[in-house]
This record gives structure tokens, sequence and C-alpha cells, in this order.
């Protein structure tokens, strides 16, 4: 997740209508510029809003929170501050996630104009297959791209698995109705998933939207 992910992320859960004190009230817009520092302690909130974005920037592992290397300094000399358990920090992350999927899908719900969407499929290691979908946009002459979601495949690349999932990806959102195109390279699942979309999504019109 990029920095300015996170800041559009804060905005959003800053503006909801939230219960104060709760893990997502903290999440608002602070700008950007040089980092500055608080002598002040964080609050029990804060720290744990501090540490979802920690976690998930820095991709760290959510039982983190139990290394001695990190409560080590933490802790040390502050005998009555309290970190959050890993049980905790994996809960809040999934809390987070929620709301901030939830202004995701209502930015582009109002988003005046269709939406051009990218994909790409491929196997891991273990043998599961998984798609990606992107979603690319402009805003004041600005072009944007963002991650909608990575989701399992059923079985295999077929075109009709893979239209399935792009499909329940977009209806997910709340956006299927707003393709201008879609963006895929030239293997041949990816034909048979344009050839698929029209019996899915109404409004997608087929080979002549794929770039």
């Amino acid at each position: 997740m990029k920095a300015a992910d996170v800041d559009s992320i804060r905005e959003g859960l800053g503006d909801a209508k939230l219960v104060d004190g709760s893990i997502t009230a903290v999440f608002k817009q602070t700008g950007k510029g040089k980092v500055t520092y608080s002598h002040k302690q964080h609050t029990a909130s804060q720290t744990c809003a501090e540490i979802v974005c920690w976690v998930a920037e820095s991709m760290c592992p959510f039982n983190i929170m139990e290394d001695r290397g990190f409560k080590s300094p933490m802790l040390t000399g502050r005998h009555n501050y309290r970190l959050p358990s890993r049980v905790t920090v994996a809960r809040d992350v999934k809390r987070v996630f929620k709301k901030a999927r939830k202004c995701i899908a209502k930015m582009l719900q109002d988003y005046d104009g269709a939406l051009n969407f990218g994909t790409d499929a491929w196997t891991s290691p273990n043998s599961k297959a998984y798609v990606a979908v992107t979603v690319h946009y402009e805003t004041e002459g600005v072009p944007k791209c963002l991650l909608l979601d990575i989701a399992e495949v059923a079985r295999s690349h077929t075109g009709l698995n893979l239209a399935i999932a792009f499909a329940k990806i977009l209806e997910d959102f709340s956006i299927e109705d707003k393709i201008l195109s879609l963006t895929c390279d030239n293997a041949s699942s990816n034909d048979a998933l344009i050839s698929q979309l029209p019996t899915l999504l109404d409004t997608f019109p087929g080979a002549a939207n794929r770039t």
C-alpha cells in the first residue's frame, strides 16, 4: 500500500460518522510534507491506528507484536505502556480494510464517468489460481490506479472462471455498470473471458471494448 493510498483511506475514514475512540476514527488526512513527531504519547486508539498503518505499509506479520526486538525498545522505560496483541492488530486491520473498501466503492460509484479495468491471472507455487483486477480513471487530469481485489479462481484459469471472478468483483463494488474497457493480455483464456463477459454483465459490449 502506497503512502498516498493510506492518506486517501485516512481521509475517507475521517469523513465517516464514527464513534469517538474507535480505531477508524483516528484515520484522518494528515497532509503531505516533512514528517513530524509529537512529544505527546499516543492514546490507545492512536497507537492501534499507527500499528495498522505500519503493518500494512511494511508488510509485517501480525505476530511481530510478540517479537522481543520490537517490544524491548517500545516498552523500556514505559512500564505502563500497553501494546495491542497480534489478535487485536489482526482484528483492527480487517476492520479498517472493510471501512476502506466501502469508501473506495462509494468513490467509484460516484465517479462521473466510465471506468477502465485491467486484469491478469497466475498460478501460485502451491498450484492455486488467482486473478487480480485493477481500476483506472482520472481526476482533474491526473491518472489514478487502484487494486480492487485479488481473488482465488475456482479450479483453473478458464475463460468462464475468469469472467465469473471479474464480474463478481465489480458487483461487490456495485460498479458493474461503469465499464469503459478491459485491458488484458493475448492469452487464449482472456479471449474466452471477453466472449463470456457479455453474458454476465449486460453493460459490457464485448471485444470492441477490449484493450
